[in-house]
């Protein structure tokens, strides 16, 4: 029995010599910082906190909840790095078995700036006053945080012309507007502070939309003979401020034949002239040309008449209903193109057929319909036209 005694006294001696060894909760100066610079260690002190004590930590990257650390005999929270390093309003709440408190930290950024981040755009410009590229930059610390209290300068290159601005600051944003000029060419730009730079940025200035302009046309001959093509070519294209317009700036040349259809080709602008072919009409006559840049400009409307390539044309006819038109010659006695077009009309001038040349002759040979219809029909080939009596007659040998 005593030593059962003697073992339990043994214990309670212990247990009592362990519970003297804790840490007790100490009364301590409080440290409770109302600021404080991001990167730096964050330590917060309370007086009357003990072991339960906890502490819930809140901002922009998230919340937490912290158990007290001991140093030295004094209970204190240790702000983690992910939150000290973060720029902004950190706020606490402490907790106790009694008692609630809680208050903000405002964490500024750090001195020492690291990068300036810059967007700057759009990237692409009209030559003149109305267009608009913006400069946004951004000194940041070595945690990533908007240094607001850092100024930032610009430096701007055109043309053999440089200039230095300060930024405009708002919103914690660093800012500039760089507008067009009226010339062409490349704007050269770049962000600064004292110690960091931002890369090269880079804004093209293009020419504007073109102003009306006049047309051309460059034949090889004057005769409407349906074969040779025909050049088409604006004048420089210029914008209001004298700048050629850009290559491949689309150009539709129209033009109108005496009886108001009209033939349409398209070209693209090279060094700031638009070139396109046409085929000569085979109808001579006066034609109207005129130029358009789509919604944008046009040119003036210029005449040129195509002379008759065909003087005149013999029929001959073949055996009933068929018969031959040839030899056809052009301007210089020559016979002409394979593909020529030769029309036939009955005496009403409705429609019957359309026949093609080859190797200067064209035969055709009038539909069983028309047998009852007609006693004259009309054969017309390059503007030309030739006449025949009773091409259904069939003279007796």
């Amino acid at each position: 029995m005593r030593k059962r005694h003697f073992c339990l006294l043994l214990i309670s001696l212990c247990f009592l010599s362990f519970l003297q060894q804790r840490p007790a909760a100490k009364s301590t100066r409080e440290y409770i910082p109302s600021s404080s610079v991001a990167g730096q260690a964050l330590q917060l002190h309370f007086s009357g906190i003990s072991v339960e004590s906890r502490l819930i930590l809140q901002n922009s990257y998230g919340s937490t909840i912290l158990k007290p650390q001991i140093t030295a005999g004094t209970y204190h929270f240790q702000v983690p790095e992910f939150m000290s390093r973060k720029m902004g309003i950190l706020s606490w709440k402490l907790r106790n078995a009694h008692t609630e408190r809680s208050g903000n930290i405002l964490i500024r950024a750090a001195e020492n700036t690291r990068l300036i981040e810059s967007y700057f755009g759009p990237r692409s410009l009209e030559a003149g006053t109305g267009d608009h590229a913006m400069l946004v930059a951004l000194p940041t610390d070595d945690f990533d945080n908007i240094q607001v209290q850092v100024p930032l300068s610009s430096e701007e290159f055109f043309k053999d012309q440089s200039e230095e601005n300060s930024l405009k600051q708002q919103n914690q944003l660093q800012w500039k507007l760089v507008t067009a000029r009226k010339k062409t060419g490349k704007v050269y730009l770049a962000a600064k502070n004292e110690s960091v730079q931002t890369g090269e940025l880079v804004a093209e200035i293009y020419p504007a939309r073109p102003v009306d302009f006049s047309v051309e046309i460059l034949p090889p001959h004057p005769y409407a003979d349906g074969n040779s093509v025909s050049r088409l070519r604006t004048s420089i294209l210029k914008d209001a401020f004298g700048n050629k317009v850009s290559d491949g700036t689309a150009v539709t040349f129209i033009m109108r034949e005496p009886t108001g259809a009209m033939m349409k080709t398209t070209g693209n602008s090279v060094d700031g002239y638009a070139t396109a072919e046409i085929l000569h009409p085979e109808i001579p006559g006066k034609y109207k040309i005129q130029a358009f840049v789509e919604e944008m400009a046009k040119s003036g409307v210029i005449d040129f008449e195509f002379r008759p390539a065909l003087k005149d044309f013999s029929v001959q006819k073949l055996e009933k209903r068929q018969f031959q038109a040839g030899p056809l010659r052009s301007f210089l006695g020559q016979l002409v193109s394979d593909g020529v077009t030769v029309e036939v009309r009955d005496s009403r001038n409705q429609f019957i057929l359309k026949a093609q040349t080859k190797d200067g002759f064209a035969t055709f040979e009038l539909p069983p319909a028309h047998a009852s219809q007609s006693q004259t029909i009309k054969i017309s080939v390059l503007g030309k036209t030739q006449i025949q009596q009773n091409p259904y007659y069939e003279k007796t040998k």
